[in-house]
């Protein structure tokens, strides 16, 4: 257990320091994720939306003869 009385400037230094590069983590991560699946998720997304709209109309007048 820590105690105050053992507590010195090196420990606490050391403290602020994790604490402040995880929150530099955690930022950057959240950050570049979601500009991640901004742009490369939904540019997937929409090159499969606009095959497929296009899959349904070039077979969609074949489907209304049947």
């Amino acid at each position: 257990s820590v105690l105050m009385s053992e507590l010195s400037w090196a420990a606490v230094f050391i403290f602020f320091t994790r604490i402040t590069t995880f929150s530099m983590n955690s930022y950057l991560g959240y950050s570049i994720g979601k500009t991640g699946v901004e742009k490369i998720k939904l540019n997937i997304l929409k090159k499969i939306h606009q095959f497929l709209s296009t899959f349904i109309e070039i077979y969609k007048p074949n489907m209304e003869v049947r």
